[in-house]
């Protein structure tokens, strides 16, 4: 006999009852909403683009699209590529550094051109993978992944307090408690 999980359930590959599966399928799908553009606003607002302008729209289509073709690919399969679970796909913030450096000094055609030849690379690297995994211990992994969220952490701070855009942060309400009680309570809505 199997013990329970925390949920009650015993398997952890049982389907939960729908008035369960509904509630936290839309919570997953929130979550990758708000994950898959975040991304591209940051690199945007590097890039010097206007907020709400054409090619930062242009540029959030672009995510939720890959990451839609990213996650039929991870559901379905094709061929060798793919869990086929239903594991939704989104945005990465590990290169958000690089591309937002990148976008602010060279352009945002440089950044978009980066990021595929990036991808071909990170294909390539994905066929060789379990044969260099012994060279990314945990203490490495970790540590990059540590640069990431130390990299993000003014970013989230100036979007918390009104914006990360210039003619955002010179407006008198930047900082304003309006603008944190509002980060505030997304964050508690999140967990």
């Amino acid at each position: 006999m199997s013990e329970t999980t925390s949920s009650g359930y015993a398997d952890p590959n049982i389907t939960p009852p729908m008035g369960e599966a509904v509630p936290l399928g839309l919570q997953h799908v929130l979550a990758m909403f708000a994950s898959n553009v975040t991304p591209s606003v940051i690199v945007a607002g590097a890039a010097g683009l206007a907020f709400g302008g054409a090619e930062q729209v242009y540029l959030i289509q672009m995510a939720m699209l890959f990451a839609g073709i990213a996650t039929l690919f991870q559901t379905m399969g094709f061929g060798p590529v793919g869990a086929r679970l239903p594991i939704m796909q989104g945005t990465s913030f590990a290169f958000v550094g690089v591309l937002a450096g990148i976008a602010a000094t060279q352009g945002l055609g440089v950044a978009l051109t980066s990021c595929v030849i990036a991808g071909i690379i990170h294909f390539a690297l994905g066929s060789v993978i379990s044969s260099i995994r012994s060279w990314f211990p945990p203490l490495v992994t970790g540590l990059v992944i540590l640069a990431i969220g130390l990299y993000l952490i003014p970013v989230g701070i100036k979007y918390a307090a009104g914006g990360a855009a210039d003619f955002q942060m010179n407006a008198d309400s930047f900082g304003s408690m309006k603008h944190w009680a509002v980060a505030l309570m997304e964050c508690e809505l999140a967990y």
